[in-house]
């Protein structure tokens, strides 16, 4: 359309000038009505406009062939196409190209070049198949230009709409193009979108000669001979054949083509000995529509002044805009002053004698001649080492890190807890109660030396982490003293009573919450992001909260209670007491079963039996067993009742007189007495049971109360919701609708295929705003007045979709499978609160991921630079014998499988794993290679 303004601007004017030549000086033609603009039409046409029969027919002809305004791509109806064509009709009519006879027709071409660049870059690689990037062109024209202010032609074998050509004419005017530009192109749309470029671009038909057609097996111009293979050198040989004395040829290549073996080498090797290559030239990636792949540019010239060949790593020349890379002009004008200096700069370029590249089997790849300039960092490893055990050996300890906040916000510390109390710094108690480190100093030394505190109990030494003082970007370790919460309030009481009332407030909530979960939820921490957590921890937490409520902790509970209530002796922290408990239960154990607690666990815990010997457990019957659950004795033994007759009684007595109470008590009830603490010991126990636990977890079963409540109200999935096939997106345009596939977002466009909330199966994905979806996925149409979509989406993610899969199809995972998954359909009030309740833990969840992976961040950063120092080290051999890859290694090509005989799931018959494209695909039947192999 734009053309054809141009034409009917070009004509107007045409007919103007003719009009005020003949005297008429305020003739305009576009103000003529209608019926006057007729008249002479048929004259004007013959004279001006028709080509049949001329010069130009050639040039003319089956220029429009390719448009089809009845194209669906414009719309479904002829309604929405004629709106559609207004439209673009219109928004053309408003460009501001100004009057023709007073601009540069480039005015034109240039809003042309435009719109291609625009439908290249959104139509992705089927846009981008003819037209080449604008910066890049402009460095291929400029580098054949080098030295010269005129030339015969340019010819360009593969000329897609025509940019690279016409670059020559903006570099170097078109009137130093003596004899015209050339061009052949296969692709019939980009072989009219060139021709047109080059009217647009004022270029008479005279001056340009565009061709149609397979260059390599039917060329165009001149005689050249057809190539027998389409092959990636074949476009390079076909330039040299064309290229004159003088001239100069440079051509975008793969980098396969410049290291492969084969035919390909031979090639090179003889435009190497022939002296033919003057440069090579690495570009960065991504910079082409369609493909992300690093090309190169291949220079040729039949008459060099040397035996030499310039390598330039312009690979890291670009800026990111849009996308997609992008050469600047400063980039443009670096890569071209270093070819036209033909020198070597370090890391940029280099100039190569031709028995170096002989002597490299003639690669020609530029990063085997330019060094890569080194920019990893500089890793002390020593500190590096002593960091990452400091790092092992504090996350290793068993405390917990929150932040107290004082009423107004003011004041911030970060608070330590350790063996059930809190304890900080010197620093952070001045800072607390906002006086100076010398004053919290004075009055603790005072606490001390007036035997209010016992110093040795109320500090503990423990390592922090800081900023090294003197030594930018270092960090140090040391020893410093944290002081308990008793010494905490002492010393505020004497500085600032009111802020220590207010955190004796806050510390002894914060120590009553963890001494009964055994932790704490740090509130203001998650907020701000802070990682304080392990990997497993909240896996740990979850079980340290229902080993609190074991029966073996509940005995111990009771015990702990009798006996500080009867034993005058009694001191719950002393080891004594500790040893006492142990053997009560163990001679409770052993008088019930004549085994101790620890020969329980380890005779009976069984990976291989029902529940791993378990005969109860916190959760039993139905719901997982915990890793806490195994070292529990009495989860072994069958429910006894043994009445405690005199833990009962409230005399006072002594743990000795008690111990023998027991067994007396047990020899009266004619059970055996334990005499010793047993052939085994708990760490042997627990070990025997953690270890069968680990094998048993992989495979238990569980039967929660949701799954027993929701079997009576099962439905099949297909009488809640309707599977749908996805559809192929290319043929849509671009927009703000998102199209998914198998992995998520693929690309967005303007049209969409759902627009109600759904899940997204195999891939569980859910969605509420309208969307596209491919064929290796399904979107679910749900009855909603029977179940709620996030409800269904929430317990879809409760079954093993991947187990399901049938291995074949797009999804492999079929309707017919998908169809009979029965689904509970409880009244929607009670889907909408599970909704919510599982809505909360999804949050918190991706919270905690955030927080989970900022915590190991530190400490894999660490891992990396050492493992990159040592392989450096390791690596960086000398006096030692180098030999070519081809002398000690036997490379192999792997085989053709049909994706119909892969499984992504191994089992009995297909167990091998399958390599391909950089990853294991999946699991096949039979194996090509038995031996240790890189592949």
């Amino acid at each position: 359309m734009l053309f054809y303004r141009f034409i009917s601007e070009n004509l107007t004017s045409y007919i103007n000038e003719k009009q005020h030549e003949a005297g008429e000086k305020s003739f305009s033609y576009s103000k003529r009505r209608d019926e006057e603009a007729e008249r002479g039409r048929e004259q004007i046409l013959e004279e001006k406009a028709s080509a049949k029969g001329t010069d130009s027919e050639n040039d003319m002809r089956g220029l429009f062939d390719d448009i089809d305004v009845n194209s669906n791509k414009l719309g479904a109806t002829v309604t929405k196409r004629n709106e559609l064509l207004v439209k673009l009709m219109n928004a053309i009519g408003d460009l501001n190209l100004g009057n023709y006879g007073e601009n540069s027709i480039d005015l034109f071409g240039d809003a042309y070049e435009y719109l291609m660049t625009m439908y290249a870059a959104n139509a992705g690689k089927s846009g981008g198949e003819f037209f080449t990037p604008q910066e890049v062109s402009e460095l291929l024209a400029r580098i054949t230009l080098v030295g010269k202010t005129e030339i015969n032609k340019v010819y360009d074998p593969a000329c897609g709409s025509g940019s690279l050509l016409l670059k020559f004419a903006k570099v170097l005017g078109k009137e130093n193009i003596r004899n015209g530009f050339y061009g052949q192109e296969i692709n019939i749309t980009a072989y009219n979108l060139c021709r047109i470029n080059m009217f647009l671009h004022d270029i008479n038909y005279e001056q340009f000669d565009i061709a149609h057609g397979d260059t390599l097996t039917e060329p165009k111009h001149w005689d050249d001979e057809p190539f027998e293979a389409i092959a990636d050198l074949a476009f390079v040989m076909h330039a040299l054949s064309w290229l004159a004395t003088n001239g100069t040829a440079a051509i975008v290549c793969f980098p396969g083509v410049m290291y492969r073996g084969g035919g390909e080498q031979k090639i090179r090797q003889y435009l190497i000995d022939n002296n033919f290559v003057d440069a090579v030239i690495q570009l960065p990636p991504d910079l082409f529509f369609g493909t992300t792949i690093a090309t190169c540019i291949l220079v040729l010239k039949r008459n060099k002044y040397d035996n030499k060949t310039l390598f330039i790593d312009a690979s890291d020349e670009f800026v990111r805009r849009s996308a997609k890379n992008k050469l600047t002009n400063a980039n443009v004008k670096k890569i071209l002053d270093c070819y036209a200096a033909r020198k070597s700069h370090e890391y940029f370029s280099r100039l190569v004698e031709h028995a170096e590249i002989a002597g490299n089997n003639y690669n020609i790849g530029a990063s085997t001649y330019v060094k890569q300039k080194d920019t990893r960092e500089i890793v002390d490893i020593t500190e590096l080492n002593a960091h990452i055990a400091h790092i092992g050996k504090f996350m290793s300890k068993e405390l917990q890190f929150l932040i107290y906040n004082t009423p107004h916000e003011d004041i911030k510390v970060d608070v330590v807890i350790k063996d059930e109390t809190i304890w900080l710094t010197q620093k952070a108690i001045a800072k607390l109660f906002d006086v100076q480190i010398p004053a919290i100093n004075k009055h603790l030394k005072n606490i001390f030396e007036e035997g209010e505190l016992d110093e040795k109990l109320v500090i503990s030494k423990m390592e922090i982490t800081t900023q090294h003082g003197a030594i930018a970007d270092k960090i140090q370790t040391k020893e410093t003293n944290f002081y308990n919460l008793d010494a905490i309030i002492s010393a505020g009481y004497r500085v600032n009573s009111s802020k220590a009332t207010q955190f004796r407030i806050w510390a002894t909530k914060i120590l009553k919450e963890f001494i009964q979960k055994g932790f704490v939820m740090d509130d203001e921490r998650l907020k701000q992001g802070i990682s304080v957590f392990g990997k497993d921890c909240f896996r740990e937490l979850l079980e340290r909260v229902r080993s609190i409520r074991a029966s073996e902790r509940r005995i111990w509970q009771q015990i702990t209670d009798i006996f500080a209530e009867c034993s005058f002796d009694y001191d719950r922290n002393s080891s004594v007491t500790k040893d006492f408990y142990a053997m009560v239960q163990n001679k409770f154990h052993f008088a019930i079963s004549g085994q101790t607690a620890a020969e329980i666990i380890y005779l009976n815990a069984d990976r291989n039996k029902d529940h791993m010997g378990l005969t109860t457990w916190k959760n039993s019957p139905d719901e997982r067993i915990l890793k806490s659950d195994v070292t529990i004795a009495e989860n072994y033994l069958a429910e006894k009742d043994i009445k405690q007759d005199l833990i009962e009684r409230e005399n006072s007595f002594t743990m000795e007189e008690f111990s023998k109470s027991v067994n007396e008590f047990l020899a009266f009830r004619k059970y055996k007495i334990l005499t010793d603490k047993g052939k085994i010991n708990k760490q042997q126990a627990d070990n025997k049971a953690e270890k069968e636990y680990k094998a048993f977890n992989q495979t238990q079963k569980i039967t929660s109360d949701f799954d027993k409540a929701m079997k009576s109200i099962e439905k099949k999935g297909k009488e809640v919701a309707t599977i749908k096939h996805g559809k192929d997106y290319k043929k849509l345009k671009n927009g703000n609708i998102p199209v998914y596939g198998s992995g998520g977002i693929l690309t967005y466009v303007d049209t969409y295929s759902y627009n109600k909330p759904t899940a997204l199966l195999r891939n569980l994905f859910y969605i509420e705003t309208p969307f596209w979806n491919v064929d290796t996925i399904y979107y679910t149409e749900i009855d909603s007045a029977q179940i709620a979509p996030k409800f269904f989406y929430h317990f879809m993610k409760t079954i093993d979709l991947l187990s399901l899969d049938s291995g074949s199809g797009r999804p492999s995972l079929t309707m017919q499978i998908l169809n009979k998954i029965k689904i509970p359909v409880p009244p929607l009030s009670i889907q909408q609160e599970i909704v919510k309740v599982l809505d909360a833990f999804a949050e918190l969840e991706a919270e905690l991921e955030a927080e989970l992976e900022a915590e190991l961040e530190a400490e894999l950063e660490a891992r990396r630079k050492q493992y990159d120092y040592y392989r450096e080290k390791l690596l960086s051999l000398k006096n030692v014998s180098f030999k070519k890859m081809a002398e000690i290694v036997y490379m192999r090509v792997g085989e053709h499988i049909a994706a119909t005989k892969i499984v992504a799931i191994p089992n009995d018959s297909h167990k091998y794993n399958c390599y391909g494209g950089g990853r294991i695909r999946g699991f096949v039947e039979k194996y090509s290679h038995d031996g240790e192999y890189i592949p």
